[in-house]
Protein backbone atom coordinates (compact mmCIF):
# COMPACT_ATOMS: atom_id res chain seq x y z
CA UNK A 1 0.00 0.00 0.00
CA UNK A 2 1.33 3.42 -0.93
CA UNK A 3 2.29 6.08 1.59
CA UNK A 4 -0.50 8.26 0.16
CA UNK A 5 -3.14 5.64 0.91
CA UNK A 6 -1.63 4.96 4.31
CA UNK A 7 -1.83 8.65 5.21
CA UNK A 8 -5.38 8.89 3.93
CA UNK A 9 -6.45 5.90 6.01
CA UNK A 10 -4.81 7.37 9.10
CA UNK A 11 -6.68 10.64 8.60
CA UNK A 12 -9.96 8.78 8.13
CA UNK A 13 -9.41 6.67 11.22
CA UNK A 14 -8.53 9.75 13.24
CA UNK A 15 -11.13 12.22 11.98
CA UNK A 16 -13.97 10.84 9.88
CA UNK A 17 -14.80 7.99 12.25
CA UNK A 18 -14.57 10.13 15.37
CA UNK A 19 -18.31 10.91 15.34
CA UNK A 20 -19.38 7.30 14.85
CA UNK A 21 -16.90 6.21 17.55
CA UNK A 22 -18.47 8.70 19.96
CA UNK A 23 -21.99 7.51 19.13
CA UNK A 24 -21.07 3.85 19.63
CA UNK A 25 -19.32 4.61 22.90
CA UNK A 26 -22.30 6.61 24.17
CA UNK A 27 -24.73 3.81 23.30
CA UNK A 28 -22.65 0.96 24.68
CA UNK A 29 -21.27 2.54 27.86
CA UNK A 30 -24.43 1.90 29.91
CA UNK A 31 -24.38 -1.75 28.81
CA UNK A 32 -20.74 -2.21 29.78
CA UNK A 33 -21.23 -0.48 33.13
CA UNK A 34 -24.26 -2.63 33.93
CA UNK A 35 -22.68 -5.95 32.94
CA UNK A 36 -19.15 -5.61 34.30
CA UNK A 37 -19.19 -2.53 36.57
CA UNK A 38 -15.55 -1.75 35.73
CA UNK A 39 -13.50 0.16 38.28
CA UNK A 40 -10.78 2.30 36.69
CA UNK A 41 -7.53 3.08 38.51
CA UNK A 42 -4.99 5.61 37.25
CA UNK A 43 -6.72 6.52 33.98
CA UNK A 44 -5.91 10.17 34.71
CA UNK A 45 -2.39 9.28 33.58
CA UNK A 46 -3.58 9.23 29.96
CA UNK A 47 -2.44 12.59 28.54
CA UNK A 48 -4.99 15.04 27.19
CA UNK A 49 -3.25 15.11 23.82
CA UNK A 50 -0.34 13.58 21.93
CA UNK A 51 0.33 10.08 20.65
CA UNK A 52 0.08 7.14 23.04
CA UNK A 53 0.44 3.37 22.60
CA UNK A 54 -1.88 1.71 25.13
CA UNK A 55 -0.72 -1.88 25.78
CA UNK A 56 -3.46 -4.05 27.23
CA UNK A 57 -3.64 -7.60 28.50
CA UNK A 58 -6.45 -9.57 26.91
CA UNK A 59 -8.66 -11.89 28.95
CA UNK A 60 -12.15 -10.77 28.00
CA UNK A 61 -13.97 -9.63 24.85
CA UNK A 62 -14.96 -6.54 26.77
CA UNK A 63 -11.36 -5.37 27.33
CA UNK A 64 -11.49 -2.65 24.64
CA UNK A 65 -14.69 -1.25 26.14
CA UNK A 66 -13.16 -1.09 29.63
CA UNK A 67 -10.24 0.94 28.31
CA UNK A 68 -12.45 3.29 26.31
CA UNK A 69 -14.20 4.28 29.53
CA UNK A 70 -10.89 5.58 30.83
CA UNK A 71 -10.60 8.54 28.48
CA UNK A 72 -12.69 10.92 26.40
CA UNK A 73 -10.15 10.57 23.61
CA UNK A 74 -10.69 8.21 20.69
CA UNK A 75 -8.73 4.96 20.79
CA UNK A 76 -7.86 3.16 17.55
CA UNK A 77 -7.59 -0.53 18.36
CA UNK A 78 -5.62 -3.01 16.34
CA UNK A 79 -7.83 -6.08 15.79
CA UNK A 80 -7.59 -9.32 13.82
CA UNK A 81 -8.85 -9.05 10.24
CA UNK A 82 -11.37 -11.86 10.79
CA UNK A 83 -13.51 -9.40 12.74
CA UNK A 84 -13.89 -7.34 9.56
CA UNK A 85 -15.21 -10.32 7.62
CA UNK A 86 -18.19 -11.22 9.80
CA UNK A 87 -21.65 -9.84 10.46
CA UNK A 88 -20.30 -7.08 12.70
CA UNK A 89 -17.63 -5.78 10.33
CA UNK A 90 -19.54 -2.47 10.12
CA UNK A 91 -19.10 -1.98 13.87
CA UNK A 92 -15.32 -2.28 13.81
CA UNK A 93 -15.04 0.02 10.79
CA UNK A 94 -17.22 2.70 12.38
CA UNK A 95 -15.17 2.42 15.58
CA UNK A 96 -12.01 3.36 13.66
CA UNK A 97 -10.44 -0.04 14.33
CA UNK A 98 -7.35 -1.02 12.34
CA UNK A 99 -7.51 -4.46 10.71
CA UNK A 100 -4.49 -6.74 11.23
CA UNK A 101 -3.59 -9.88 9.28
CA UNK A 102 -1.88 -11.79 12.08
CA UNK A 103 -0.73 -14.63 9.81
CA UNK A 104 1.38 -12.56 7.44
CA UNK A 105 3.21 -9.83 9.39
CA UNK A 106 0.85 -7.04 8.37
CA UNK A 107 3.05 -4.01 7.57
CA UNK A 108 0.00 -2.11 6.29
CA UNK A 109 -1.61 -2.21 9.71
CA UNK A 110 1.64 -1.20 11.41
CA UNK A 111 2.11 1.76 9.08
CA UNK A 112 -1.49 2.85 9.57
CA UNK A 113 -1.13 2.74 13.35
CA UNK A 114 2.13 4.69 13.17
CA UNK A 115 0.39 7.30 11.05
CA UNK A 116 -2.32 7.71 13.69
CA UNK A 117 0.33 8.06 16.40
CA UNK A 118 2.35 10.70 14.55
CA UNK A 119 -0.86 12.70 14.13
CA UNK A 120 -1.30 12.69 17.92
CA UNK A 121 -3.80 9.84 18.24
CA UNK A 122 -4.05 6.88 20.61
CA UNK A 123 -3.52 3.30 19.44
CA UNK A 124 -4.71 0.41 21.59
CA UNK A 125 -2.90 -2.89 21.14
CA UNK A 126 -3.00 -6.33 22.78
CA UNK A 127 0.72 -7.22 22.64
CA UNK A 128 0.07 -10.82 23.73
CA UNK A 129 -1.45 -11.29 20.28
CA UNK A 130 -4.43 -13.35 21.43
CA UNK A 131 -6.80 -13.85 24.35
CA UNK A 132 -5.21 -15.37 27.42
CA UNK A 133 -7.44 -18.09 28.91
CA UNK A 134 -4.71 -19.70 31.01
CA UNK A 135 -3.15 -19.28 34.45
CA UNK A 136 -0.13 -17.57 32.90
CA UNK A 137 -0.33 -13.91 33.99
CA UNK A 138 0.87 -12.41 30.68
CA UNK A 139 1.86 -14.30 27.53
CA UNK A 140 5.16 -13.41 25.80
CA UNK A 141 4.66 -10.14 23.93
CA UNK A 142 4.87 -9.43 20.22
CA UNK A 143 7.16 -6.56 19.23
CA UNK A 144 4.57 -4.31 17.56
CA UNK A 145 3.89 -2.11 20.59
CA UNK A 146 7.49 -1.27 21.49
CA UNK A 147 8.46 -0.93 17.83
CA UNK A 148 5.68 1.59 17.15
CA UNK A 149 6.45 3.61 20.28
CA UNK A 150 10.15 3.78 19.44
CA UNK A 151 9.68 4.63 15.77
CA UNK A 152 7.11 7.39 16.35
CA UNK A 153 8.64 8.75 19.58
CA UNK A 154 5.35 8.61 21.50
CA UNK A 155 4.81 7.36 25.02
CA UNK A 156 3.85 3.78 25.79
CA UNK A 157 1.46 2.93 28.63
CA UNK A 158 0.86 -0.54 30.16
CA UNK A 159 -2.71 -1.39 31.19
CA UNK A 160 -4.07 -4.54 32.83
CA UNK A 161 -7.56 -5.68 33.69
CA UNK A 162 -8.32 -8.12 36.50
CA UNK A 163 -11.41 -10.35 36.32
CA UNK A 164 -13.22 -12.66 36.85
CA UNK A 165 -15.03 -11.12 33.85
CA UNK A 166 -18.39 -12.69 34.57
CA UNK A 167 -21.36 -10.55 33.46
CA UNK A 168 -23.25 -9.11 36.43
CA UNK A 169 -20.69 -10.63 38.80
CA UNK A 170 -17.68 -9.18 40.62
CA UNK A 171 -16.62 -5.83 39.09
CA UNK A 172 -13.66 -5.81 36.71
CA UNK A 173 -10.72 -3.68 37.84
CA UNK A 174 -8.63 -1.86 35.22
CA UNK A 175 -5.22 -0.46 36.17
CA UNK A 176 -3.35 2.12 34.09
CA UNK A 177 0.40 2.05 34.62
CA UNK A 178 2.90 4.90 34.35
CA UNK A 179 3.59 5.99 30.76
CA UNK A 180 7.18 6.15 29.55
CA UNK A 181 9.20 6.68 26.37
CA UNK A 182 11.48 4.29 24.52
CA UNK A 183 14.77 5.81 23.39
CA UNK A 184 15.49 5.83 19.67
CA UNK A 185 18.64 3.74 20.19
CA UNK A 186 17.14 1.34 22.75
CA UNK A 187 17.38 -2.43 22.27
CA UNK A 188 13.85 -3.57 21.39
CA UNK A 189 14.48 -7.04 22.80
CA UNK A 190 15.20 -5.51 26.20
CA UNK A 191 12.33 -3.03 25.88
CA UNK A 192 9.89 -5.82 25.10
CA UNK A 193 11.11 -7.77 28.13
CA UNK A 194 10.72 -4.61 30.24
CA UNK A 195 7.12 -4.12 29.09
CA UNK A 196 6.34 -7.78 29.74
CA UNK A 197 7.79 -7.54 33.24
CA UNK A 198 5.81 -4.38 34.04
CA UNK A 199 2.53 -5.86 32.82
CA UNK A 200 3.19 -9.15 34.64
CA UNK A 201 3.96 -7.41 37.92
CA UNK A 202 0.87 -5.23 37.57
CA UNK A 203 -1.39 -8.19 36.88
CA UNK A 204 0.02 -10.44 39.62
CA UNK A 205 -0.05 -7.68 42.23
CA UNK A 206 -3.60 -6.54 41.56
CA UNK A 207 -4.94 -10.04 40.96
CA UNK A 208 -3.58 -11.14 44.34
CA UNK A 209 -5.12 -8.07 45.98
CA UNK A 210 -8.47 -8.87 44.41
CA UNK A 211 -8.34 -12.51 45.50
CA UNK A 212 -7.68 -11.45 49.10
CA UNK A 213 -10.74 -9.21 49.04
CA UNK A 214 -13.07 -11.97 47.87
Amino acid sequence: MSDEVQTKYGEVAKEEYKSSYTVLKTLLTPVGLAMYRPHLHGNEKIPADGGVVLCLNHRCNGDPAFICLGTKRMIHFLAKKELFEGAFSWFFKLAGTISVDRAHGDKRALHTAEDVLTKGGIVGIFPEGTRNRTDTPIFPLKFGAVRMAQKTGVMIMPVVSVGPYKPFGTPVDVYFGDPYYIAADADLELENEKLHQIMTEMYVTHNNEKNKQE
